[in-house]
């Protein structure tokens, strides 16, 4: 396994990468975001559930697996909870008031079923404490490798998580989709 570092810019972006190698971390023009819902989701004021995927086709399959062997290490899990930490302090300026704040993410990989030819899966929950309410906001993440293609599908919802149905259901849909 290579060793790696992960570093906050200027900017507030969040940056991981293998030593010795170039920087890996960019926007993708083509990520998506929708808010769905399922029968059977518990309600809860304020549950909305969120879901992002970004797919990136590398030019080998060889590049592809070694990109996800670097977004399946650990620290890249935790990584990933300090820049939502930071996000989230950033685009709600009311939870710098005093009283308020954001805890640091608790991470922990999920058992998550086999998609494609490699997956894992992180949940981070990150603590708030905003007017007097303790909130938890969960961020899972599934990361699949299928022939050239990587795909990261991010679920998030506040005070509960997103079903593994819901999730499962569309790992394997947008993993149907790939070519092999």
């Amino acid at each position: 396994m290579r060793a790696a570092t992960c570093t906050r810019s200027e900017g507030g972006w969040t940056s991981y990468a293998p030593l010795h190698a170039s920087a890996l971390a960019y926007k993708n023009p083509a990520t998506v975001s929708e808010e769905v819902s399922e029968v059977g989701e518990p309600s809860h004021p304020k549950g909305n559930i969120g879901v992002e995927s970004t797919i990136t086709v590398e030019p080998t399959s060889a590049a592809a697996s070694e990109w996800f062997s670097i977004l399946e290490q650990p620290r890249l899990a935790s990584c990933v909870g300090e820049a939502l930490r930071a996000q989230t302090i950033e685009e709600s300026p009311g939870l710098r008031k005093s009283g308020n704040s954001v805890g640091k993410a608790h991470v922990a990989k999920v058992a998550f079923p086999r998609y494609g030819d490699q997956t894992v899966a992180y949940r981070l929950i990150i603590p708030i404490v905003a007017e007097g309410h303790n909130l938890s906001v969960y961020y899972d993440y599934v990361l699949v490798r299928k022939g050239r293609a990587d795909v990261m599908l991010t679920f998030t919802r506040l005070y509960v998580p997103v079903s593994s149905r819901m999730e499962q259901r569309l790992t394997a849909l947008t993993v149907r989709r790939l070519r092999g």
